[in-house]
Order: C-alpha cells, then structure tokens, then sequence
C-alpha cells in the first residue's frame, strides 16, 4: 500500500513538471483590464475580466510570442480562453523595457480595452448630429462661422440645443465606455468587409466631428447670450488639440502619458475658470450651465476624437511635407516654375561670346553687345555693363 502510494506521487510529480514545462507564466500589461474570451474573436464569450499584472499560462515561448499580435491560447486559473498575444509579457522579465513593444504596438489606442455590443448607438449619435445640422442649415440658416442672426430668441435656443447637446455628449462617453478601442469599429475591416464602406464611413465621421464642433460652439454662444456675454473658448479649445497631439506623440516614443492627461485637466479646470470669470458677475446660473456643457462636451468630442487623432496627425504631416516640396518646385529654379531663378545681375559668358544673366523676372536672359557698356537683351530690354554686372536702362 506504501509502495503504491509512492508511485502514486511520483506519477503526480511527473506529471506537475511535464505540465509545466509545456507552460510559460506570461504577466497581462495592460493600463486597466483585459477580456479573455472563448474563442479567438471580440464576439464572442467573455470569460474572464483580467487587471493589469495578472499571471496566465501560455504553451508558446517568448521568441514565439514576440512580435505576434493575433489571438493565443491561454490558461488563467484553470480556465482556458483566449488574448491578444500583444497584451503579454514574460513574467520572469522584471525590465519595464520588456513592455515597450507592447506600447508600441497600441500607440494609437488610448483607449486599452475592447467591448461590442453597442454598436448599435454609433448609428443613434450620427443621426443625432443629422438633425443638429439640419437646424442650424435649415431652421436657423446658420453656416459654419458659427454666428447667430441678430435678435434671435437665445434663451429658446439655449434650452432646446443644452438638452440635445447633453443628450448626445451623454450617449458617445457612455458608448465609448462600453466599446473602448473598438468605438471606431466602423473603420476596422474585421468588422466592416469592405474597403470602399470604410472610406465612405470615415468621411461621414469627420462630417459628423464637424457638425458637432460647431453646434457645441453655437450653443454655449447661445447659453451664455441669455448673460448678454460671449465667452472666450480659444483657450480651452486649443490646449485639448494640443493635449491629443501630444498623445499621440508621447504614444509613439512608449512614454507614460499620466503627465499629459494632467495637464490637460489643469488647462481645461483654468478654462472654467475663465467662463466663471466672464459670466459669474452677469448671471450666475447661466455661467454654471456654460460651465457644464463645456466640460460634458468637449470631454465627449475629444473622446470620441482621440482614436483618428493619429490619423489626422499623419494628414498633416503629410500635407506639410507636401507644401514644402511643392513651394520648393515653385520657386524660380523649381521643377514646377517657369523662372530660371533669383534675380542676378552677374553676367556669365557664354561659348558663343554672349552673356547670360538671371532677369528682374527671374528668367534666364541671354545678352548681345551692341556697342560700348550697351548690350541687348533676349527679353526685349536694354542692359548697361558696369563692370561685371548688367544693370537694365
């Protein structure tokens, strides 16, 4: 009976030490949760909601893990179900370097976890910014310069417009909460089959950013108009722009992005502050409720923006390299020009005894002497030689 329970404990041992040798501890690198699911697929089943620094098994090695970004298989406490493999580093790595691919990888994604079942509200928050802009065109006839007719009802306006913009911010911090990075599904081919309804539905989202901009900008000018004040949003306006650019930049590099968000908390509370500077002394209601609809709408635009943050940073990249070849090519001498260069009025001998020199117009001119200090110029113009330079009469 001794003998059987030894080979029992033994076999047990064996079997321990096979199992885990065919395991490696992988730890979750992630800056708040992370879905295993059961099958290798954001539709399907969630399992378990892992945290930051959670420990889960994995067969493959980390040369095999590194570099891949598809779904692996995994065990967590005895369940088994499904990750990203760009979630997981080696648990025996103690070097916070070991994680820098991992950012890397996810830059673009401020938002860290993935949720679906809700895409059903993109499609509500387009329709609601569908019927903002057809007030402001056809009710209000207003354009994008955001201004107002003279003697119109504000204090109508600022009811009607503060619920529906409280509505609809509402609805994207709530549908973003629940999708994460997948609230641009829309965009992702593993959602959306086909190449032409991505681009189609990435030109109907910036009109709807647009739209929304500038009715959050019409109604806190309708607002505070109930005040008789205008209050100055320039502000507030450009430090997010800043701030989100700055996320992008600092999500390339791998940094840590807590001092960004930081100080666009510290920009956008000195932002309400200047509301209340501006409007307290007017009206004090009509100063809290600009206060809230700023903060409740530009947090939502931002974050409903902050995923194509990248995007419209690399647009303007490349626009800006664009430009400056482009003016490059167009100045005299360029590829695109049809001037020889700047204006000089060094003469250059030719083969055939003439001169040449770059004209007032910034066309090359070839020069015929006529007789003394006179020469002719190609260009229909007279040149006086004074010592190596030609000077037009």
């Amino acid at each position: 009976m001794a003998m059987d329970m030894k080979r029992l404990w033994v076999f047990l041992a064996v079997c321990w030490i096979a199992l885990s040798l065919g395991a490696y501890p992988y730890k979750v690198n992630v800056s708040s949760s992370l879905n295993m699911r059961s099958e290798p697929s954001v539709k399907s089943e969630i399992l378990v909601k892992l945290q930051n620094g959670d420990i889960v098994d994995c067969p493959l090695a980390a040369s095999e893990l590194q570099g891949k970004s598809d779904w692996v298989q995994v065990n967590y406490q005895g369940t088994t179900g499904y990750l990203k493999a760009q979630y997981l580093v080696l648990a025996e790595s103690p070097s916070p370097k070991s994680s820098a691919p991992v950012r890397m990888k996810q830059w673009y994604k401020l938002l860290d976890w993935e949720g679906d079942g809700y895409r059903w509200m993109a499609a509500l928050i387009g329709v609601l910014t569908l019927f903002m802009w057809f007030e402001c065109k056809f009710i209000r006839h207003l354009s994008l310069n955001v201004r107002t007719k003279d003697g119109e009802n504000y204090r109508k306006w600022a009811v009607i417009n503060g619920v529906l913009l409280t509505i609809t911010s509402s609805f994207i911090l709530f549908y973003v909460a629940k999708m994460g990075s997948n609230s641009l599904w829309f965009f992702m081919h593993s959602f959306v089959n086909s190449w032409w309804l991505i681009i189609v539905n990435f030109i109907f989202f910036i009109y709807v950013l647009v739209n929304l901009l500038v009715f959050f900008l019409m109604t806190l000018k309708d607002v505070s108009m109930t005040a008789n004040r205008i209050v100055n949003l320039k502000f507030g306006i450009y430090t997010w722009l800043l701030g989100l650019i700055a996320l992008v930049i600092w999500g390339i590099g791998g940094y840590d992005p807590t001092y960004i968000y930081w100080g666009i908390g510290i920009c956008q509370v000195i932002q309400i502050g200047i509301i209340l500077f501006q409007l307290a002394g007017k009206n004090l209601l009509t100063a809290l409720a600009v206060c809230f609809l700023y903060a409740l709408g530009s947090v939502s635009i931002a974050i409903l923006s902050a995923c194509m943050v990248f995007v419209l940073v690399a647009l303007v990249i490349i626009a800006i390299v664009l430009a400056v070849t482009l003016k490059i090519n167009l100045m005299p001498g360029g590829i695109l020009s049809d001037k020889d260069g700047t204006p000089n009025e060094h003469g250059c001998p030719t083969a055939d005894g003439l001169y040449t020199i770059i004209n007032a117009e910034g066309m090359r001119t070839r020069l015929r002497q006529l007789e003394g200090n006179m020469y002719d110029g190609d260009d229909g113009h007279l040149y006086r030689r004074i010592g190596d330079s030609f000077h037009r009469v």
